[in-house]
């Protein structure tokens, strides 16, 4: 992967990942190494990926908006209440009730590069 403009942002970020679908979640750990982040993750489950989120030093993360059964919201609360910025990547629409709404949707499948600018694009400039 080519790192141009913000993507460099990433050097040495931690990126919080949670996706329970364990060839994505690869894939993302890897995309996201490949531009210098260091991964808090993947999560699988939403107890670990909240058992993370309150304990674990984290820039910015990305949430797949369903683990199994459950949503990622309790997650991203967490993360709203931690003032950690987030986005969720997922193949499917998020519902209108969704209490925190206003946060980017990156729609899976997306090309890695697209996805680090969004995610880049969350973090506080340099």
């Amino acid at each position: 992967m080519r790192t141009t403009g913000r993507s460099t942002w990433l050097e040495g970020a931690r990126v919080f990942i949670a996706d329970d679908e364990v060839l994505i979640a690869f894939d993302l750990e890897a995309t996201f190494q490949s531009v210098g982040a260091q991964v808090v993750g993947p999560w699988f489950t939403l107890p670990e990926a909240l058992a993370s989120a309150q304990r674990d030093h984290i820039d910015v993360a990305v949430l797949d908006f369903r683990l199994g059964t459950e949503t990622t919201e309790p997650v991203a609360h967490l993360l709203m209440k931690r003032q950690i910025p987030f986005l969720f990547y997922s193949g499917q629409r998020l519902p209108e009730l969704l209490s925190c709404r206003g946060h980017v949707l990156v729609e899976k499948p997306a090309m890695n590069d697209c996805l680090v600018q969004a995610v880049a694009r969350l973090m506080p400039s340099p």
